[in-house]
């Protein structure tokens, strides 16, 4: 009978561990959906013409700790995104413009009900041959996930990491699709 009780409190405490350790920030659930200004930017210089050049930052998740952005995710999540809105196309072996992107920082609650993450990102678009920059900006982009979300904090911190990396990869694009020269010639927005 003792045996039967201590093996059941064993499987119930093994699941509550399992259950509660931190995972890593998901490449789908970072990616950006298609943005709605692509219909009308049939002629920027970006579309079909981009690769991922460089991903500095980031930090891979600790299962005992919290969740974070490692770099292959936000590698993978920005890549998909270029992608889905057609400025990255695999085929094309030397595109004009290179992305390097920086995550810098990661700014998450340490507890709370609602859990809010800001990422920042700063983003360099580059001509490859002429190594003029055509973009050259630091993004902050902030997601909230809320206990309707996910009850479990970890889960929902989880899913505030991927809502921040997306929107700001969704905001990156925007502008980029704003833009119709260099940096130094493109008008402050």
């Amino acid at each position: 009978m003792h045996i039967k009780i201590l093996r059941w409190t064993t499987i119930v405490l093994v699941a509550i561990v399992v259950s509660g350790c931190a995972s890593p920030a998901l490449v789908d659930n970072m990616t950006a959906p298609r943005n709605p200004r692509l219909e009308n930017a049939q002629s920027s210089p970006f579309l079909k013409n981009m690769r991922v050049e460089s991903i500095y930052g980031g930090s891979e998740t600790n299962p005992l700790w919290t969740s974070q952005v490692s770099s292959p995710a936000f590698e993978g999540a920005l890549r998909n995104s270029l992608q889905a809105n057609g400025l990255m196309i695999k085929s094309i072996p030397d595109p004009r413009f290179e992305v390097i992107a920086t995550l810098s920082k990661l700014d998450q609650p340490f507890i709370g009900l609602d859990m809010t993450v800001t990422s920042d990102v700063h983003y360099e678009v580059i001509e490859s041959k002429t190594r003029k920059s055509w973009f050259d900006e630091k993004i902050q982009a902030a997601y909230t996930a809320t206990f309707g979300d996910a009850p479990m904090a970890i889960k929902r911190l989880r899913l505030a990491n991927e809502g921040s990396i997306r929107e700001n990869i969704r905001i990156f694009i925007d502008k980029i699709l704003q833009l119709s020269g260099p940096a130094e010639t493109a008008p402050k927005r």
